[in-house]
């Protein structure tokens, strides 16, 4: 494992993976308020970029397994910060779809949809 040197620090040289995850508990402190995990918060910011997004280009791009984001995503469902839909064509009213097994939860521009 590599090394990082801290400029003008006296205590020893922290790893690499030590500082990954001094930097990842920031991250969770930070986001606790608004309860969303980094890696919940990962997923968003990337489905802000990609908006057509399918589950497994998301995987792919951030390094999960799909079973890993799946969750993430089920829980980010859960709590109504994305919407799963089986198309990305535009819904074309915002109501129930029949025989599908998934609502359209929130149809907007603010609202990240995931694809699959």
């Amino acid at each position: 494992m590599r090394s990082v040197k801290h400029n003008g620090a006296k205590e020893p040289d922290t790893t690499l993976l030590e500082l990954v995850l001094r930097v990842h508990g920031e991250f969770r402190r930070s986001l606790e308020p608004i309860r969303v995990t980094p890696l919940q918060a990962g997923m968003m910011l990337y489905l802000g970029r990609h908006a057509e997004a399918k589950l497994t280009d998301a995987a792919d791009a951030l390094c999960l397994r799909l079973p890993t984001l799946s969750d993430v995503v089920n829980d980010l469902v859960r709590k109504h910060w994305v919407t799963r839909r089986r198309s990305c064509r535009p819904p074309v009213a915002s109501h129930a779809i029949p025989d599908v097994g998934y609502r359209v939860v929130s149809v907007s521009s603010h609202s990240p949809m995931l694809c699959y």
